[in-house]
């Protein structure tokens, strides 16, 4: 993570992301006990008419913002933000390494670009087998889950700040997760809440114990999830 490591907190990149003119922020209510769903609503996702009501907002702000929010949540009840978005993009037809998505690093974010470039990007590649990545993404936040899901590419996950706890599950078990119907605006996630899990709708699940891998991230920490291997990642107090 080169010199990421040393210099990435909230107030640094505050300073050198507010020139940025939005990130996408996952919103989640109370009500959802710090639950950040997934939902891809894009037009043609849904053919089979699935109803589905959103349990979190996705919204645009500043960077200076979202830290605002963050540290008016933290710790006390009511809404939860988790900041997802690419900084950098390549097509999957497409050759090379990626590239600036926008402005970013060019116009604006520069030094956290610089900061990026320096990453162990030979390393990087050589743990996906030499395969170029396709896009590389900054999550930020300070409290809340991902529910289990997959992915169907690989997944280089590098821990800058704070920690993170990962459960993981193989493939083969996919019966006992219960996925949401492919075409599904929720497909690739988890049905079963893993806190309240209901075994009566989802029998299977119990078939889980003792079968899943557990992973604590800390700074400089870093995880590669295999495409379709099932992820559940909650943040953890620094």
């Amino acid at each position: 993570a080169g010199e990421a490591l040393d210099r990435w907190s909230f107030e640094y990149l505050e300073r050198h992301l507010a020139d940025v003119d939005n990130f996408f922020v996952l919103c989640s209510p109370e009500n959802n006990q710090g639950r950040f769903s997934y939902y891809d609503l894009s037009e043609g996702k849904n053919p089979c008419g699935y109803k589905v009501v959103p349990n979190n907002r996705r919204v645009e702000m500043r960077f200076p913002e979202f830290r605002r929010k963050v540290e008016a949540a933290r710790g006390k009840k009511g809404d939860m933000y988790y900041l997802q978005n690419t900084l950098l993009h390549r097509e999957e037809r497409e050759g090379g390494a990626p590239r600036p998505v926008g402005r970013f690093g060019q116009q604006c974010g520069c030094q956290v670009a610089r900061d990026i470039d320096a990453f162990r990007w030979d390393w990087l590649k050589k743990a996906m087998g030499q395969r170029e990545p396709q896009m590389c993404q900054l999550f930020c936040g300070s409290e809340g889950f991902s529910p289990c899901h997959y992915d169907p590419q690989d997944n280089v996950f590098l821990q800058v700040t704070g920690y993170k706890r990962v459960l993981l599950f193989h493939p083969r078990h996919f019966g006992c997760l219960y996925p949401w119907p492919v075409h599904h605006p929720q497909d690739r996630q988890s049905r079963v809440n893993f806190e309240e899990p209901d075994l009566r709708s989802f029998p299977r699940f119990a078939e889980l114990n003792g079968q899943g891998i557990e992973a604590i991230l800390g700074p400089g920490d870093l995880l590669h999830i295999p495409p379709g291997w099932w992820h559940h990642v909650e943040m953890l107090p620094s």
